[in-house]
């Protein structure tokens, strides 16, 4: 039986939240009676971003087999080609995973009682994600979360193209959930804990560069054979009321 994989340590994954983040720091949740719920949109094929995707790792692919060519007296040339190819294989294979993952479930949910949060709070949130009819898992699964404060950068500066970076500030691995074999949705209660002496979500904004402290959950989810896939929700804290 296969087991499911821990996520990548969040050194490895600072980057990627740094990108994600800044990208969703205007996104409120929806006031509905369960209380303020957050949806995961790229959970969702509008938000899935897989156009630009297939963009990439075809030109990715065609990029590296003219480098390749183009190589064959030339190691460098051809090694970078390799990369390239390798690149863009990768791609195509995060599109089938993710299709995979959109025909089976419905976008990942967060859900919390008030919003937004203040430094010193503690809470009880949900996150909640179920299988789509005709899906249940049958293989054992496992869910992880944390809750992380990150100082995010944005650099406009350079070669024209917008590049991302994080460094983490503060963080808190969540307990880990096991999903049963059969389980057809999957939904974890998480309490969670602001320390008072935490930063509160800061936006600092000009033409080239832009630093940001900002707060998430970021959660992974394992099912073998059934759904690998990642949520994450950018929350708003805000100062401790004294």
């Amino acid at each position: 039986m296969s087991v499911s994989q821990e996520p990548p340590k969040l050194e490895y994954r600072v980057k990627t939240l740094a990108e994600k983040l800044y990208k969703r720091i205007d996104r409120q949740p929806e006031k509905q009676p369960r209380g303020f719920v957050f949806t995961d949109l790229e959970n969702t094929r509008q938000g899935a971003g897989i156009k630009a995707q297939l963009f990439s790792g075809i030109f990715s692919l065609i990029f590296g087999i003219i480098f390749m060519i183009a190589g064959k007296s030339n190691l460098l040339f051809f090694f970078c080609g390799l990369l390239s190819v390798l690149c863009g294989i990768g791609n195509l294979w995060a599109i089938h995973r993710k299709l995979k993952t959109l025909d089976r479930a419905n976008p990942g949910e967060l859900i919390l009682q008030s919003y937004p949060l203040r430094l010193g709070e503690t809470m009880v949130v949900t996150f909640r994600r179920h299988l789509l009819s005709g899906y249940e898992q049958k293989t054992g699964g496992k869910v992880w979360g944390r809750l992380i404060c990150l100082e995010v950068y944005r650099d406009d500066r350079g070669s024209g193209a917008t590049s991302f970076y994080g460094e983490c500030v503060w963080y808190y691995d969540l307990p880990p959930l096991t999903v049963s074999p059969g389980a057809s949705r999957i939904e974890q209660d998480w309490f969670i804990d602001i320390p008072s002496a935490g930063v509160p979500t800061i936006r600092i904004d000009n033409s080239s560069e832009s630093n940001f402290v900002l707060w998430c959950i970021d959660v992974w989810l394992d099912i073998p054979g059934l759904i690998k896939d990642d949520s994450v929700f950018c929350l708003l804290v805000e100062p401790e009321v004294v």
